[in-house]
């Protein structure tokens, strides 16, 4: 009974430690893999454009 307890607890702790940081440190990269100027090309731009403006880079 005190195991799940304790187990939960610990998890609660480490969770707050990781709240604490800025998500992300470093800029995300966004790899599409077809060909230049294509539909995936084009969509892979605007979500990257879209993304960047949400996460602050």
């Amino acid at each position: 009974m005190i195991r799940p307890v304790l187990i939960a607890a610990l998890s609660l702790a480490l969770s707050w430690s990781a709240a604490a940081q800025s998500y992300p440190a470093r800029p995300v990269k966004l790899a599409v893999t077809f060909a230049a100027g294509g539909a995936a090309d084009l969509f892979g731009r605007a979500f990257a454009s879209a993304l960047g403006g949400e996460l602050g880079q």
